[in-house]
Formats: structure tokens, sequence, C-alpha cells
């Protein structure tokens, strides 16, 4: 595994010819994490978090073959 910084994003994970290429994490600027299966720089199989919002809610999109199959709106519980 390597780690790829540049332009506020941080990729840590496994490389094909110099590619984003086979599982890793990609933290973008805004705080959104990406976990899973890359291909050739392309989001592949895997899931991405977005940051919560003011509302406590949080999107959730699942990747597979790099496409979003699924897209889900989580609220958070407030801490007591």
């Amino acid at each position: 595994k390597e780690i790829y910084k540049k332009n506020g994003q941080i990729y840590e994970g496994c490389f094909e010819d110099g590619k984003w290429h086979g599982q890793g994490k990609l933290i973008y600027k805004d705080g959104s994490v990406y976990e899973g299966e890359f291909r050739d720089y392309e989001l592949w199989t895997g899931v991405l978090y977005h940051p919560i919002d003011q509302n406590r809610s949080q999107k959730i999109e699942k990747y597979k073959e790099g496409k979003v199959v699924k897209e889900n709106l989580v609220h958070k519980a407030s801490a007591v």
C-alpha cells in the first residue's frame, strides 16, 4: 500500500501502472470517504460516505462495477 496526497485528497491503497487500482481508501477535501475497490482511478466496488450535514443526515452511496447501485440517507441521532 502507498499513500498519495494531492489537492486536499488523500488516497491510501494499491496502485497498478501508477494508477489507483485494487483496494483502497480515498478521503476527499470535503470529508467524504470512499472505501473499496478502484479500477484505473475510478470508484469501482465499495461505499462512499458523505459528511454528516446540518440536519444530522448522511448520504451513503454503494458502488458496484463503477456505478452507484444504492443511495441511502441516514439520520444520525444526537448525542445525549
